[in-house]
């Protein structure tokens, strides 16, 4: 009888665990599909529907200049603002991942590092961009923590083995 127990213990264990997984990866695959939604939307986009994937506050750590802190998504909305312009003067109307890895820690904290790509209404890549991501599960879910941006050709390897 304890046997069956430990064995139904660790069946709900694993289960809770690979529940997780899954919704770290929608999470993410969420977030993207904001950035989506906004090229989408044109004059009527909301920067609200990218911004509510981070926690307040959030650490952004640029690939140039020093590490700020958004006490707000009114803070976090200034920055991503820029960033989504330039995007569009580029010619983007879609975000689509190149590469996503994602590593669960815990059960309430994870890292992700992802290579993005930029498409024109062509489907022709007009930029590719990159981050490191400290992921928090809050009550309501996931949510980005730290976003740290860098060049492409530094995108680390993520591995739970290691």
């Amino acid at each position: 009888m304890h046997i069956i127990f430990a064995l139904l213990l660790l069946v709900a264990t694993t289960s809770t665990a690979a529940a997780n997984e899954v919704s770290l990866e929608k999470f993410f695959h969420d977030y993207i599909s904001s950035y989506n939604d906004y090229f989408a939307a044109g004059e009527n986009a909301d920067i609200n529907a990218v911004t509510a994937h981070f926690y307040e506050p959030t650490m952004q750590i640029p690939p140039r200049g020093a590490p700020r802190v958004a006490i707000t998504r009114t803070d976090l909305s200034r920055t991503f603002a820029g960033f989504l312009k330039m995007l569009q003067d580029k010619g983007t109307v879609r975000l689509e991942w190149e590469r996503l890895q994602l590593v669960q820690l815990g059960p309430n904290n994870a890292i992700g590092s992802n290579i993005a790509r930029a498409l024109n209404v062509d489907g022709q890549v007009v930029d590719r961009r990159s981050s490191v991501y400290s992921i928090y599960r809050t009550e309501s879910g996931w949510q980005i923590a730290v976003i740290q941006s860098h060049a492409v050709a530094t995108v680390p390897l993520l591995s739970p083995g290691i």
